[in-house]
């Protein structure tokens, strides 16, 4: 039997590598074969897993022209003749030709999706109509995140659903021991906050930059991490101090996991996105996380142990807690030692995702 995924992610987009393969070892053994099919190709420009992908990939963009790709992509279905089809959501194009060739050849379908109505750029009415029969044609789902379950259910979908998270790779962040040279350059004076997004406006980092112009910056050291559009604005409130930060383009994740050892709170501003992996990996790396409660994994991922929810819509809502964190730095310090962390394990989601597809292949 195959099944086969057919998605926007990138052949080496990081955080997909051991989910992946976990999947693939997994159906293998229940003699599945596992291929995924991409239209992204290879983007040195983000930061990487150093890990081999094991699954086949195809890359399915071969064409300039667009139209030329999504036949190529029907052609390829044709030729391989999957039993099985994962489609990644209702936002590209290569999804509706990939349902298409499941509906006209019947095979066994399920959609793949983080999407909630937080998330969801476009509310209109026309669309939401759209979504609802696109996601009425499979035959049972995999979401990450309780809100991306609960928007399902409100499109209309009434089959099984497989509540899983979009977390991966965080054993690479939770490291046992964490090596003795991180530890000697913590500072147990002051608190240590660490940014990583896209520099986006709808991620939130004139919110964040906003908030700390107000904090003395004796008592905190903020490291900012991403590219974007915003990128010069950052820049230029570091070098006329308005901020005690450093600013980091892109990482590589040694590095990256480095820097959220070096650091005692990670903050999420977004003011709209799906189930983020970035606020899992901090969480894992034993960050404290003060987390935008417009971040869908905040709900799943976030306990009293290891973070705090918040409403960037609110003026000083992040100010506020950062003035409260930073009045007692020792005992944050303290509490970061203590985090304990629930199924942060790659093979309990891959064994979801995994079990997901047997059930359908074996009805």
């Amino acid at each position: 039997m195959l099944s086969v995924i057919v998605t926007e992610t990138a052949v080496n987009e990081v955080g997909k590598h051991n989910l992946f393969n976990n999947i693939k070892n997994h159906l293998a053994e229940n003699k599945v074969d596992f291929k995924l099919i991409t239209f992204k190709s290879r983007e040195n420009e983000k930061i990487y897993s150093n890990r081999n992908l094991n699954v086949n990939v195809i890359k399915a963009k071969k064409f300039n022209l667009e139209l030329l790709n999504y036949i190529y992509l029907f052609l390829k279905l044709l030729r391989m003749k999957p039993n099985h089809l994962i489609i990644g959501g209702y936002g590209y194009m290569q999804n509706w030709i990939a349902l298409f060739y499941a509906i006209i050849f019947n095979k066994k379908r399920t959609i793949w999706t983080g999407a909630s109505e937080t998330s969801s750029l476009n509310k209109n009415f026309f669309l939401n109509l759209l979504k609802s029969f696109f996601v009425k044609r499979f035959d049972n789902s995999i979401v990450y995140g309780k809100k991306a379950k609960n928007y399902l259910e409100k499109l209309g979908f009434k089959k099984k659903i497989f509540l899983t998270k979009n977390i991966s790779d965080v054993e690479y962040f939770s490291k046992k021991k964490i090596p003795q040279f991180l530890i000697n350059k913590k500072n147990y004076n002051k608190l240590s906050f660490i940014f990583c997004a896209r520099l986006l406006k709808h991620k939130g980092i004139d919110y964040l930059l906003n908030s700390f112009q107000k904090i003395n910056k004796k008592k905190y050291f903020l490291t900012i991490i991403g590219d974007g559009p915003l990128k010069k604005n950052v820049i230029k409130k570091i070098r006329q101090k308005k901020i005690n930060a450093k600013y980091i383009e892109k990482l590589n994740q040694k590095d990256l996991s480095n820097e959220f050892y070096t650091s005692d709170i990670f903050i999420s501003t977004t003011f709209n996105d799906p189930f983020t992996r970035t606020l899992s990996e901090a969480i894992s790396a034993r960050c404290y996380c003060v987390s935008s409660i417009y971040d869908d994994a905040s709900f799943d991922l976030i306990s009293n142990n290891c973070g705090i929810l918040y409403d960037p819509k609110k003026n000083n809502a992040l100010f506020n807690i950062i003035n409260r964190l930073i009045d007692k730095p020792h005992l944050i310090k303290k509490n970061l030692i203590n985090i304990k962390l629930k199924n942060f394990n790659t093979k309990v989601y891959s064994s979801i995702f995994s079990n997901c597809i047997l059930s359908i292949l074996n009805e």
